[in-house]
């Protein structure tokens, strides 16, 4: 958590200086463009790095290595056709000639993201996250940089976007030094496997490309409905919405390698992990949701200045699609490991479709704010589904009925403070957070592993400073 706590504000940094260099409209057009990169990355890898830390959780020796050498093929194979895909899109939907070769070479930085994240699979499957996620701090911090300097010494969108192609190729080159000695997947490009393994893969690589698919469609669809004005104006609640619903996914895929051995033959941990894990996740979105919306407008002049004020209440109707974020996300990640995959196909479908078809209607006719309805209206769909295809599988996964009224008690008796408009945005988000947080442990919300390790931290520190 530290590591993405550091990601975040490098974001933060790079998303003030864009946004106040590029303005409103091109602001716009730069997310839209790298939404379009992701749309494609997204597509033809198709869930495959969260099948491949499965399958190496779940195989060993030989056969390890066989079918991680394979997926290893596929996936750098299949990443060619992404920038067709991208360059296509790009040319479809009208854009200018340094945003197509933009899109293109941002989009190629897959490859090199893809062979680094392979060589990644033994230090997941060891637990070793703080290495990996060390890793991803660094790749956030060179991308920053280069985000940051292009901005400040003028250069266009094109520099801008060729930059993730940079930052992954000097991944991969400090990545083969880490991992020169443990034993990761070869490339190995063999054709005749392929077919058993995308057979073998097609439901669950489908289920979770939708899932990443359907995050970007609203601001992709909003920049081809609307004004550039809008676009841009929608953009930068969009970047504090997604770097926010990053959360629960991080939590969640550091479970998955332990959901994934315990759907082998423990039944009942899983059950248990996921509750834990589900009634963490709402009690955190729901938290983390109100604050956005009491510190809308600090937010929004601290990212994109005084040009981009009208997006405050933007972010607050947006805000809201976080609580169903960290509602989804537990469930996404326990049916991914028990092999669920219809249930998650079928959330995030569904996902796909009320999200395209109400952004059509909504950014079209409302801009920005109607963008940001249609994101909940998105998320709380997939939200919807996703809980119910859990609860099918494993009963017992449900919340407990205690913890969900101590929550909507704390929730009730914090919401006053969102209403105090007398009061500068910042000081009512730190306030309504803070006594959120104090509710919440009185109340007794957390589970108790983690008020067991929340108590023991003071013991900690005494003890260390004595020490001292």
């Amino acid at each position: 958590m530290l590591a993405y706590s550091g990601m975040v504000l490098l974001s933060v940094l790079w998303t003030v200086v864009l946004a106040r260099r590029l303005g409103v409209a091109r602001f716009g057009v730069y997310t839209s463009a790298m939404s379009v990169t992701s749309v494609a990355t997204t597509l033809v890898d198709a869930g495959m790095g969260n099948y491949a830390t499965r399958e190496y959780a779940s195989r060993h020796g030989t056969e390890r290595a066989r079918i991680m050498g394979d997926i290893f093929g596929l996936r750098v194979t299949t990443a060619t056709f992404g920038v067709l895909l991208a360059a296509g899109f790009a040319v479809a939907a009208g854009y200018q000639l340094p945003i197509l070769i933009g899109v293109v070479l941002a989009t190629a930085g897959i490859v090199p993201l893809i062979s680094a994240q392979t060589m990644w699979l033994p230090l997941i499957n060891d637990l070793r996250l703080t290495v990996v996620s060390s890793l991803e701090l660094l790749r956030q911090a060179i991308w920053g940089s280069l985000l940051i300097g292009l901005a400040l010494a003028g250069f266009g969108l094109l520099p801008l976007m060729a930059s993730l192609l940079v930052t992954n190729l000097i991944l991969v080159v400090v990545t083969l030094r880490i991992a020169r000695n443990l034993d990761h997947p070869r490339l190995a490009i063999r054709p005749r496997a392929w077919p058993s393994l995308i057979h073998g893969a097609a439901a669950f690589s489908l289920a979770t490309a939708v899932g990443t698919v359907y995050a970007y469609t609203t601001q992709i669809v909003t920049s081809l409905v609307s004004n550039p004005e809008q676009t841009g104006l929608f953009s930068v609640s969009f970047r504090i919405f997604m770097a926010t619903a990053a959360i629960p996914a991080l939590v969640a895929s550091s479970a998955l390698p332990v959901l994934s051995r315990a759907a082998q033959d423990d039944r009942e941990r899983v059950s248990y992990v996921t509750k834990r894990l589900l009634e963490v996740s709402v009690a955190a979105g729901v938290g983390i949701a109100l604050t956005m919306v009491a510190g809308a407008r600090y937010f929004i002049l601290l990212l994109g200045g005084r040009a981009f004020q009208h997006a405050t209440g933007v972010l607050e109707v947006q805000a809201l699609a976080v609580i169903a974020s960290f509602t989804l996300m537990p469930c996404s990640f326990s049916l991914l490991a028990q092999g669920k995959y219809r249930g998650m196909l079928w959330a995030n479908g569904l996902g796909l479709a009320v999200t395209l078809s109400s952004t059509v209607a909504l950014a079209g006719a409302f801009g920005a704010v109607g963008a940001a309805i249609a994101t909940i209206c998105g998320e709380t769909t997939v939200a919807t589904f996703m809980v119910g295809s859990l609860l099918r599988a494993h009963p017992d996964s449900r919340p407990s009925t205690s913890v969900v009224l101590r929550l909507l008690l704390a929730t009730a008796c914090a919401t006053p403070v969102m209403f105090l408009t007398f009061i500068p945005s910042l000081v009512r988000a730190v306030a309504f957070g803070g006594l959120y947080l104090v509710l919440v442990l009185a109340l007794r919300i957390l589970p108790p592993e983690i008020r067991h390790t929340l108590s023991a931290i003071p013991t900690s520190v005494t003890q260390r400073l004595r020490h001292q």
